[in-house]
């Protein structure tokens, strides 16, 4: 004998509950991110500004059925500045091994002159930190202007030479020559000096 059933009633309709403990701590790391997150899914871990994740970690937390997210080993570690290269000699920096909201200035070399550029370790997108000026731009070798500066030490004095040193600024080069009327010592020529940063001119007359 087979007896005929019928099922009654709406089906119940279930929702994922949002994990409420065991939320993901520690230094840097951004505990909120991973708000609403509910049972199953998975909340990829971020860290707060200033900080960046610690490299070969798994970023990746799933929140259990139990209402809490499963342990991590995710950390976060303050975030740091590339080191500003410049190209140019007669700039210079100490912009190096700087964190997140460390100051550098960025300044002429030896030898030369002009204003001086204040920049902050910044982090202008996620994960990505740079070196800028309080206008928010990316420094680089042209954002402040150096003058070389005149060399006056060591301008050839010699009786018999003449030269084109007058004027000269850090980095130039000027000629010393033989003046009407004189011969160059046996095996000598006209001598190449250079303007040096400590404003004199160097190489041998």
């Amino acid at each position: 004998m087979q007896c005929g059933v019928t099922l009654e009633g709406n089906a119940p309709n279930c929702t994922a509950v949002p994990c409420s403990a065991n939320f993901p701590y520690g230094e840097g790391v951004d505990a909120l991110f991973c708000n609403g997150t509910a049972t199953n899914e998975i909340c990829q871990m971020r860290c707060v500004t200033g900080y960046e994740p610690v490299p070969g970690l798994d970023d990746a937390v799933v929140c259990g059925a139990d209402g809490s997210f499963a342990s991590t080993d995710f950390r976060c570690q303050p975030g740091t500045c590339s080191d500003l290269v410049l190209a140019n000699p007669a700039v210079k920096s100490n912009c190096q091994s700087k964190l997140y909201g460390e100051r550098c200035i960025m300044s002429c070399a030896d030898g030369y002159e002009g204003d001086p550029l204040v920049l902050d370790c910044s982090s202008p997108a996620y994960g990505s930190f740079l070196f800028v000026d309080a206008n928010g731009q990316v420094p680089n070798d042209t954002s402040i202007h150096c003058a070389g500066q005149e060399c006056t030490v060591n301008i050839p004095k010699k009786l018999g030479v003449v030269h084109d040193c007058v004027g000269k600024v850090t980095g130039e080069t000027c000629t010393a020559t033989s003046d009407v009327g004189f011969d160059y010592d046996s095996g000598s020529g006209p001598t190449v000096l250079s303007c040096s940063p400590d404003g004199s001119f160097t190489g041998d007359l």
